[in-house]
């Protein structure tokens, strides 16, 4: 899925009309790209009109909330102009309701809403909506599970070249859930969503290439792929931080760029480079040793779930106040695991 940042960061592009969508009068389309740009009495005017009803106005107040420095605090008043044109059959606006419902903050969150108005979306066509619907479906998140139904959302929204819904649609072949399982369907999905940006397919495919799953194995291109992903996909930064930390499949061996993709990693949560970075500060192995960080870092992982980072905070717990860094037990040569070759 993805995460709350990824959907804020849809909210920036201020400029652009909604792809696919049913959009309203092209003078409030204007209107609103002028006020994007900084024009007071554009922005007057949007304004106005959204007062008196448009919806397309409706849509673009709700979307300038988001987008504005206080975004996140202004989802419920942002939620609500949306609600407003959503309710007049806007269809962005019926998918941002959706969405906002699904992942927003906890006075906006309403998951049984959220599936209502996925589900009005989904069924005007809206393919966001379709792959939303059919993910919760799937998952039974705010519905009972119904892997049928889920499916054939899924589908609907891949064969409108949905990125999201070809990655889905590709994991479902690829782990024969709900449909028959076929490697070389699931590699064909992946390469589709993969090229089309999304980084949770380029992640996958590149994890295809580099084993040969679906297609014939090409090292090379795992890793062109890898890149790729790791622009914003954290389970690839870590890996391709444990491929430069050991210099594998023709990349140059470099702990200082290795550490600087364990960061962004584990920044955005994942245990694996969080406990990872914990050595690095306590080996000082492509930074400089750090206890401190050494300890945020090794509790952060523990609370994400990483039992070695568990286990050795557990050994070091009655000696953390006063031991210096090198006399902690879980102090050992910074090293990856190597990637699956």
């Amino acid at each position: 899925m993805r995460s709350a940042g990824m959907i804020w960061m849809v909210c920036a592009a201020l400029a652009a009309c909604f792809p696919g969508a049913a959009c309203g009068a092209e003078d409030t389309e204007v209107l609103a790209r002028n006020a994007a740009g900084g024009n007071l009495q554009a922005t007057q005017e949007l304004s106005r009109r959204a007062e008196a009803g448009d919806p397309v106005a409706q849509y673009y107040e709700g979307r300038f909330l988001l987008s504005g420095p206080e975004g996140r605090n202004r989802e419920l008043e942002a939620s609500e102009w949306f609600r407003k044109a959503a309710n007049q059959g806007h269809l962005p606006s019926m998918n941002f309701l959706a969405v906002m419902l699904e992942r927003g903050t906890t006075d906006v969150r309403n998951l049984e809403e959220a599936i209502k108005w996925h589900r009005a979306a989904a069924e005007k066509g809206h393919a966001g909506s379709q792959w939303s619907l059919g993910l919760m479906e799937l998952e039974g998140i705010g519905t009972e599970r119904n892997p049928i139904s889920a499916r054939i959302w899924i589908e609907k929204s891949a064969a409108q070249n949905e990125p999201h819904a070809q990655y889905l649609l590709g994991m479902l072949n690829l782990e024969g859930r709900v449909v028959a399982k076929n490697e070389a369907e699931a590699a064909r999905l992946m390469t589709l969503a993969a090229r089309a940006g999304d980084p949770d397919a380029q992640y996958r495919l590149a994890l295809m290439y580099g084993s040969g799953t679906g297609m014939i194995r090409n090292t090379q291109l795992a890793v062109e792929w890898l890149k790729k992903a790791a622009r914003a996909q954290p389970d690839a930064q870590y890996m391709y931080a444990a491929i430069l930390s050991q210099g594998l499949y023709g990349e140059k061996k470099d702990d200082a760029a290795a550490v600087a993709w364990l960061r962004r990693s584990a920044r955005q949560g994942n245990a694996e480079a969080q406990y990872a970075l914990g050595l690095v500060y306590a080996e000082g192995r492509g930074a400089a040793k750090d206890a401190q960080q050494a300890l945020f870092w090794m509790t952060e992982a523990a609370k994400n779930g990483n039992k070695r980072a568990a286990e050795d905070l557990a050994r070091a717990k009655d000696r953390l106040p006063e031991a210096p860094a090198s006399e902690l037990p879980w102090m050992e040569p910074f090293k990856f695991e190597s990637p699956k070759r």
